[in-house]
């Protein structure tokens, strides 16, 4: 018999995915494949997404802060409106807690999602509460909508368009890094636990009409530009030294003697955004951004039109980023 871990994680959903009727209802605008689906109600558009998070796969209890827990779990989720460019509203939050936690803690995780909630203007509406045998399983759903009608896929990158990325990549993994081995540094722990979903950066892009495709990187640079290549159908060339890294991270790698493309690379929980832009577009949106947000975007590749894949340097790289089961 065929395991999870012999196919791994995108193969398995790409096996449920076949089993799902082709039929397709007329209130659907975009259904698997994208960081939310789209459905219409009446003459409105609203988007979904749901986001699970486990105990000691997603976050490690005995190094978080309770309220991290919480911020984390709900931020990954509000990330996934991000990646279309919408604007966050509901979310309906169900958890199954151990019988042995105490009231503060499970308090103070609740007061981590309400503050990842506020600080993106959604609210919470609802879920549901179990008990757990042990471990914490949290469960986000949230409900968003367009701007104007309007909101981005994985699916519109262009042969030419410039590929860019909002911010740094690496700080949350090297932070996973640090937590795991007790490294002393507290700006990457930070930005492990308290992770920013590009709200306000993603609506702005997707207002300006000129952005062909967008996801949030939540599985790592490779994996999620894989995501744009296989939708687009169209391959991706990343240029390394290209990649925007913190001065943190990059002290952090040589003071640790570690690998900086690892983080940069493969590391996921990051919740920037990737884009891809028109090139004739490019100088003016960047310009544009980089003088309203201060995580600036930065152009990193181009889209090509030869393969479905991503390059890096001109050759596959050997760094997947994190894929569950394997």
């Amino acid at each position: 018999m065929v395991k999870l871990k012999d196919i791994g994680e995108l193969k398995f959903i790409k096996r449920i995915e076949g089993l799902i009727p082709s039929f397709r209802n007329k209130d659907v605008v975009v259904s698997l494949g994208d960081d939310c689906a789209v459905v219409k109600d009446g003459k409105s558009l609203i988007l979904l997404s749901s986001d699970m998070s486990i105990e000691n796969v997603h976050f490690l209890s005995d190094v978080f802060p309770p309220s991290a827990i919480g911020w984390k779990s709900m931020a990954s989720a509000w990330s996934d409106i991000a990646g279309m460019g919408g604007e966050p509203c509901w979310a309906l939050v169900s958890w199954s807690l151990p019988e042995y936690m105490t009231v503060h803690k499970a308090e103070a995780i609740f007061q981590g999602m309400l503050k990842a909630t506020e600080f993106v203007n959604g609210t919470i509406i609802g879920g549901d509460t179990t008990a757990s045998n042990d471990n914490i399983i949290i469960d986000v759903t949230v409900i968003g909508k367009p701007v104007n009608d309007r909101y981005i896929t994985r699916s519109g990158a262009k042969e030419g368009d410039i590929i860019a990325v909002t911010g740094t990549l690496g700080n949350s993994a090297a932070g996973l890094v640090a937590l795991k081995q007790g490294l002393p540094e507290c700006g990457l722990w930070r930005s492990h636990w308290y992770p920013i979903p590009r709200v306000e950066e993603g609506k702005w892009l997707c207002e300006t009409g000129s952005v062909n495709a967008m996801i949030d990187i939540s599985d790592g640079l490779i994996v999620d530009a894989g995501h744009i290549a296989e939708m687009s159908q169209v391959g991706i060339k990343i240029h390394k030294q290209d990649i925007p890294a913190s001065e943190e991270l990059t002290n952090f790698c040589e003071k640790y003697n570690l690998n900086i493309d690892d983080f940069t690379l493969g590391g996921g929980e990051e919740y920037q955004l990737l884009v891809s832009i028109p090139q004739e577009k490019w100088e003016q949106i960047s310009t544009e951004f980089n003088a309203l947000f201060p995580c600036s975007i930065t152009a990193i590749g181009q889209v090509t039109h030869d393969r479905q894949d991503v390059r890096v340097d001109g050759t596959i790289p050997q760094i997947k980023g994190y894929e569950h089961f394997v």
